[in-house]
C-alpha cells in the first residue's frame, strides 16, 4: 500500500492548496458578476446555448474578459488541486467501490479541461454554437460527478462515524 495516500500531512497541504484556489478562483471571478451573469464563470459555463454565451461576454468589459481568462487558465491548476483532494478522500473510505469514484472525479477533472478549452475558444471569438453546447454538456456532467463523489464522502463518512459510535 502507498503510504503517502493515506499521509494526513499530505492531506492537509492538498486541502490548503485548495482553500487558497479557492479564495484566488473567487477573487477571479468577482468582476464577472453582473445582471446578465449572475453566478459569474458558472453561468458561462452553463450557457446552454450560443445567444447566452454572447449575451454573457457582451455584458463584460475587456478587464472582465481578462479576468475570466486567467480564471480559466487558473482552473487547470485548480481541477488537478480539487480533483487530487476528493481522490484522496475517497481512497480513505476502504471501500471496495471507492475505486469508481476515484475514476469519477478525475473523469470529472478531464471534463472540465475539455469545457475550459471549449470556453476559452468562446471567449477567444469563435463565437459557434458547437462550442457553446461543448462547454454545457462538458459542465453538467463535470458537475454531476463531483456532486456524485461528493455525495459518496458524505455516505461512507457517516458510515464511518456511526461504526465508531457504537
Amino acid at each position: 500500500m502507498k503510504k503517502w495516500l493515506l499521509n494526513t500531512k499530505f492531506l492537509i497541504i492538498i486541502g490548503v492548496f485548495l482553500i487558497i484556489s479557492i479564495l484566488f478562483m473567487r477573487f477571479l471571478d468577482a468582476p464577472l458578476k453582473n445582471e446578465i451573469c449572475k453566478n459569474g464563470i458558472v453561468s458561462y459555463e452553463l450557457a446552454k446555448d450560443i445567444d447566452s454565451s454572447k449575451n454573457i461576454l457582451n455584458s463584460w468589459n475587456c478587464s472582465a474578459k481578462q479576468s475570466a481568462k486567467y480564471s480559466l487558465f487558473f482552473d487547470f491548476f485548480f481541477l488537478l488541486n480539487y480533483a487530487v483532494f476528493i481522490a484522496l478522500l475517497i481512497y480513505r473510505t476502504r471501500y471496495r467501490i471507492r475505486k469508481w469514484f476515484i475514476y469519477f472525479i478525475f473523469i470529472a477533472a478531464s471534463f472540465d479541461v475539455l469545457e475550459n478549452g471549449s470556453l476559452l475558444t468562446l471567449l477567444n471569438g469563435n463565437l459557434n454554437q458547437t462550442w457553446s453546447k461543448l462547454a454545457y454538456y462538458f459542465a453538467s456532467i463535470k458537475f454531476s460527478l463531483i456532486v456524485l463523489c461528493l455525495i459518496y464522502l458524505i455516505f461512507s463518512g457517516s458510515v464511518i462515524v456511526i461504526k465508531k459510535l457504537k
